[in-house]
């Protein structure tokens, strides 16, 4: 069966490594959908090389800036309309592909917004009121450093959710957090030992072993499209 992947990316939108990523999953005979952030799919831009020989204070500048950036041109609730608007689009699609849901730090909180439980039914309810039963096709959504959602623990996701955490945050306790995540069925959630922004070269935080790891779990469909299989794969390569 064919998949269809659905990427939101962070703050940097379209880089070297996302278009990487899209490329693995595009050889497999999937079909991808990235939502950037930005109308301009480029409106952040910095190449893998400048990244390399940039230091990290320097690095340290370029996120925050791009940051404010973000905010200024989408900020998080345009972009979680965004994702809503693709997932939604997906799901009532002729084609029969399985929906997969990946997204990177603004992206994944993104995702964790559009697939809340309560919009999923709110959105599929008719004018008197009865729930129109509806195939939902989304299998796993699989969502890096999403530290936002903390801010919105009240939601529920409506699909598989695998949440990978970094050891720590600046802003706030990472194990108080999944602790608070515990109760949510749907929802398995991750420490690793990495920090914000790991799995993205751009970044100050980026860390090429586990990447690495990530990325050739990442592009296992099987792997992918089941929530439990994901999460067995990652504790076997004890990165959680």
């Amino acid at each position: 069966m064919k998949r269809h992947i659905i990427i939101a990316p962070d703050i940097f939108a379209k880089t070297e490594y996302l278009s990487m990523l899209v490329n693995s999953f595009l050889m497999q005979g999937n079909s991808v959908d990235v939502i950037y952030p930005y109308n301009n799919k480029k409106e952040v831009s910095i190449t893998k090389e400048l990244a390399t020989k940039t230091t990290i204070a320097k690095k340290e500048i370029i996120e925050q800036q791009a940051y404010e950036q973000f905010i200024i041109k989408c900020g998080h609730d345009k972009y979680a309309q965004k994702l809503k608007q693709a997932i939604e689009e997906a799901n009532k699609s002729n084609c029969n592909d399985e929906i997969i849901l990946l997204g990177f730090s603004a992206g994944a909180f993104a995702i964790w917004k559009a697939i809340d439980t309560y919009i999923h039914i709110e959105t599929n309810t008719n004018k008197t009121g009865s729930n129109i039963e509806e195939q939902n096709k989304v299998k796993h959504f699989i969502g890096f450093y999403p530290s936002q959602i903390r801010n919105n623990l009240e939601l529920v996701p409506y699909c598989p959710t695998t949440l990978i955490f970094p050891k720590q945050e600046d802003h706030f306790d990472v194990d108080i957090l999944i602790e608070k995540l515990i109760n949510k069925k749907t929802v398995t959630s991750l420490k690793v030992e990495a920090l914000h922004g790991f799995m993205n070269p751009i970044s100050k935080n980026y860390c090429k072993i586990n990447s690495e790891i990530f990325n050739k779990t990442l592009i296992q469909m099987k792997l992918l499209c089941s929530k439990n299989d994901f999460v067995k794969a990652i504790k076997i390569l004890n990165l959680s």
